[in-house]
């Protein structure tokens, strides 16, 4: 039964470095966060022809992972970081009384387990992007243009609030980063951001390609999204503390930080 579990975890796997990736994501998940709370992991190819090799899907089953290969993003197969949408829609969809949801880049790692009480409130919970990139620091902002058309596409007033990028620091309109999304019992947040998803896709805003270190015009569209499918829902959206989704090729330059965590607090590292 799907509510035997405490948390539903999801992550992206295609053939390729990604089997590496995913598998030693799965032997973090088992040492660190299992002893703690009962987890199902759930391994989505939505590309087709994308689909693991026949030893890795052995792993798969050995370790207890659902493996599901449905070619669940063909429309937009060219942009590979929506993976994760279609991927934790579909579970959404298709598990049945899921006590709380988790989507993760397969690019990450457990250190500690999740705590408990993350999972127990009608949440979201995520961190900020890194750096600013797409996002916008204000009216001044270049990006600001993109942010207040995207909003008003969606006929969306949010509130005038600020959130800080984990690296550079700086006090941006709330963009978050789509490595560690956790959504709570009750929120259908992943169906909502498919949709909310496709639907800008669809339409003809874009980002300044420049933005994007991707030098694409829609480049962390899937990650801006996020924005509007939180506001649209309106459920507390949590930052999630600095031991999460914490951007490890950043710590030489932010571990000295006051009151930073030590490399033993971090729980999921990316």
């Amino acid at each position: 039964m799907n509510n035997d579990y405490h948390l539903h975890l999801v992550a992206v796997v295609e053939q390729g470095y990604l089997q590496q990736q995913l598998k030693l994501l799965i032997l973090s998940v088992e040492q660190f966060v299992m002893p703690h709370m009962r987890v199902k992991i759930i391994a989505c190819c939505p590309r087709k022809g994308k689909g693991v090799t026949k030893p890795f899907i052995d792993f798969l089953s050995q370790h207890n992972v659902d493996y599901i290969d449905e070619p669940l993003n063909e429309k937009y197969a060219y942009f590979p970081l929506c993976n994760g949408i279609f991927a934790s829609d579909y579970v959404a969809r298709t598990y049945k009384n899921i006590n709380a949801l988790l989507l993760v880049d397969t690019d990450t790692l457990f250190f500690n387990p999740i705590s408990m009480d993350l999972l127990n409130a009608s949440n979201i919970h995520m961190r900020p992007v890194d750096n600013k990139g797409i996002g916008s620091l204000g009216d001044k902002d270049p990006n600001n243009d993109f942010w207040n058309r995207v909003f008003d596409f969606f006929n969306i007033s949010p509130a005038y609030k600020k959130i800080t990028t984990t690296v550079s620091q700086e006090k941006i309109r709330p963009y978050y980063n789509s490595g560690f999304v956790l959504v709570n019992k009750g929120i259908d947040f992943m169906q909502q951001w498919k949709q909310d998803f496709i639907k800008l896709m669809d339409s003809d805003i874009r980002t300044a390609a420049s933005s994007s270190r991707h030098l694409v015009d829609y480049g962390f569209i899937e990650q801006m999204v996020l924005s509007v499918s939180s506001e649209k829902m309106n459920p507390q959206t949590l930052i999630l503390p600095e031991t999460y989704n914490y951007p490890i090729p950043f710590r030489p330059r932010i571990k000295e930080r006051q009151a930073h965590p030590s490399f033993a607090e971090l729980v999921h590292v990316h």
